[in-house]
């Protein structure tokens, strides 16, 4: 080491041509022989351990891909079940699934006996007797939904059912009354 850093103090001290024959000079001069047990080491393959390496990372990127589509198609399944039971459980729970879907088929009497059932069950739900006020309205029964929404109304007082009520209250006013004849009147 003292001798590579005197050589490089000295070569720094020559002016350039004389720097550049004395690189030459020591690039030429042949150095002192290994000795015969000198382990010069395993032997350096760079180009096939860039491979491999190479071929380990791609490996590595192949079944993190094919993870994460597997992460992707089970997180899918799980949200389209999710969304399924959130908007199918609470129609098969709910005791008035069965009256709506007889309301929907236009079965008027099914979802009335249906839901005279749920309301003898329930008689303070403000709910059962303005369903069934809104099944006797369909029916053309104006009696029988004026007092169940008027029943629901004393349950539970909202707007929306006090308007309803007002409103079958002037539709039977409006039917009771004569209505003229479609005769016309001979011509003076």
């Amino acid at each position: 080491m003292a001798a590579v850093h005197w050589r490089c103090q000295f070569a720094c001290s020559l002016p350039k041509n004389k720097l550049r024959g004395e690189a030459a000079r020591i690039l030429d001069t042949k150095g002192p022989e290994l000795s015969e047990d000198f382990d010069p080491g395993p032997a350096i393959v760079t180009q096939e351990k860039e491979g491999d390496t190479n071929q380990q990372i791609l490996s590595e990127v192949r079944r993190l891909h094919h993870t994460n589509q597997w992460i992707l198609l089970v997180t899918v399944a799980v949200f389209v079940m999710a969304i399924y039971l959130v908007v199918e459980i609470p129609r098969h729970t709910s005791p008035w699934s069965p009256v709506y879907w007889a309301v929907r088929r236009y079965d008027y009497e099914r979802a009335l006996t249906l839901a005279k059932t749920i309301v003898r069950d329930h008689p303070e739900d403000y709910y059962g007797h303005e369903y069934l006020g809104y099944i006797y309205l369909q029916m053309g029964n104006l009696n029988q939904a004026e007092l169940e929404y008027s029943r629901a109304c004393e349950l539970a007082p909202p707007k929306g059912l006090q308007e309803k009520l007002d409103e079958i209250r002037k539709r039977r006013e409006r039917e009771s009354r004569p209505r003229p004849t479609a005769t016309p009147l001979p011509w003076p």
